[in-house]
């Protein structure tokens, strides 16, 4: 063990775990292009209103009720391990639907995948928090958020294409994450903790972590507003055709990570508390924006305000929560921001129908949640306020504590 404590990490090791992002991006939007496809296919079977939506949703449920649990057992057992096993399962039930014959059986599935798409990100993330420390970890953290970002789109053309005459041919993409298992078993390892890292009590940062869980499920659900409500925003400005819909979603969605890029930057020169309002205060400008747009020009410019928001909300929220974690804690540290994260994702959807509904119509309802954000926004300027008199906005450096 002590020779691995000595083992330096680069940027091998930081572009393995950061791909690793993507495996969560896949399982999500791969699917969606073929909803339709699956739907007609499987109409006979009962209940296949809810069955269809729920396959492609579950497995962010599967990450959001089990990250705690699967990062509590990453810090006894160890990360690596349990990180290629996941790997191995992830290939095994997201391949599953190219022969699975009935809709319940691709359910079944979907929840594997989700159990994987657990254990994939508590344990690539804690390894990164692991491997990395200072200004290293930001960089690092901050291309995991934009390979993610850039994967979705990638992710959602292909399977859009290549399911255009067979709705199982894009489950094979699932395989992908084979190449991702070799690159981890030869270029990673199981860390060890460094000698600050380990004092004689750990006591978990209950306090601290919970609000950072509360501030990344409020920031998980405002970024997924976009391919939430997007759809709608273009329609009541005549953009009807999905292929178009898509094509505008993904020009948006090249700020996120022009938005990761941002938090980089400005993570080495500011503290974190001093810019974690900067990215509610850009999505709370998008959104209502977004509302008040009237064409599909400048509805693109909103939303795209709103995505450099998005880029840069979660790379600063799990930095922060990850500079407040020893090693002996990490694991279930990171666990819990997790949940918090895929939480906010999935009850984004039903959010924004629900305030669409109260509000009589979407761009009314964008309004009230970027009127969110930017409450958000305020609460952590004045939260900020006290230390910066102190101390300044610099940092101090802020990239140490908890490491």
């Amino acid at each position: 063990m002590n020779q691995r404590v000595d083992r330096q990490a680069g940027t091998a090791q930081g572009l393995v775990l950061s791909v690793a992002s993507t495996m969560s991006v896949m399982g999500a939007v791969v699917m969606a292009p073929l909803l339709p496809s699956l739907h007609a296919h499987f109409a006979a079977t009962p209940g296949v209103d809810f069955l269809v939506p729920m396959a492609l949703t579950v497995p962010s449920l599967c990450v959001a009720l089990l990250a705690p649990i699967i990062g509590v057992a990453a810090d006894r057992i160890g990360r690596r391990r349990a990180y290629l096993i996941a790997l191995l399962f992830y290939v095994l039930c997201g391949t599953a639907p190219l022969y699975l014959n009935t809709l319940p059986q691709i359910l079944v599935s979907r929840v594997g995948v989700g159990i994987a798409e657990a254990i994939i990100m508590v344990c690539s993330t804690t390894l990164l928090g692991d491997y990395f420390t200072g200004s290293e970890r930001v960089k690092w953290l901050s291309a995991q958020s934009a390979i993610a970002s850039v994967s979705g789109v990638v992710f959602i053309m292909l399977g859009g294409v290549l399911g255009r005459d067979n709705w199982r041919i894009p489950f094979a993409m699932y395989a992908l994450s084979v190449v991702l298992f070799a690159a981890t078993l030869l270029w990673t390892w199981e860390p060890a903790p460094r000698e600050r890292d380990a004092p004689q009590t750990q006591r978990f940062p209950w306090g601290s972590l919970l609000s950072i869980g509360v501030l990344t499920v409020i920031g998980s659900l405002l970024f997924y507003l976009i391919p939430v409500q997007m759809g709608a925003v273009l329609a009541g400005h005549g953009v009807t055709s999905p292929a178009s819909i898509g094509a505008l979603i993904s020009i948006a969605s090249i700020a996120i990570p022009v938005g990761a890029v941002l938090f980089r930057l400005m993570a080495l020169r500011m503290r974190l508390d001093a810019i974690v309002c900067l990215p509610f205060l850009l999505m709370g400008v998008g959104l209502i924006a977004l509302g008040r747009t009237g064409g599909p020009t400048m509805d693109v410019v909103a939303a795209s305000v709103h995505q450099l928001g998005g880029g840069f909300v979660l790379p600063v929220l799990l930095t922060m929560a990850l500079q407040r974690l020893p090693f002996e804690l990490r694991g279930r540290g990171t666990g819990i921001w997790m949940c918090g994260f895929f939480l906010g994702q999935f009850i984004s959807a039903p959010v924004a129908i629900g305030a669409m509904k109260a509000a009589g119509g979407v761009g009314i309802s964008l309004g009230w949640l970027g009127g969110v954000s930017l409450a958000v926004c305020v609460m952590l300027v004045v939260a900020a306020i006290p230390r910066a008199r102190r101390e300044g906005w610099g940092v101090v450096p802020n990239t140490t504590p908890g490491q």
